[in-house]
């Protein structure tokens, strides 16, 4: 799966290579003092984003509505 950023107002979804979560997180938090990102990643290939579950099957990404 290439890797993208995608945002919605204040959330941000992101696909990256899992060796670089802390240099992107490290990356995102040193911009400004008062703004901080945490991370979460993929449980059981599947994530909540918005009204959404981003679910991962065989490198694809597919949404179902809650």
């Amino acid at each position: 799966m290439a890797p993208f950023c995608k945002k919605c107002v204040s959330e941000l979804i992101l696909a990256i290579p899992a060796d670089s979560y802390a240099d992107v997180l490290a990356t995102f938090n040193s911009h400004h003092d008062t703004l901080k990102f945490t991370l979460e990643k993929l449980s059981y290939n599947s994530d909540p984003f918005l009204d959404t579950l981003i679910i991962t099957v065989n490198q694809r990404l597919i949404n179902d509505w809650y």
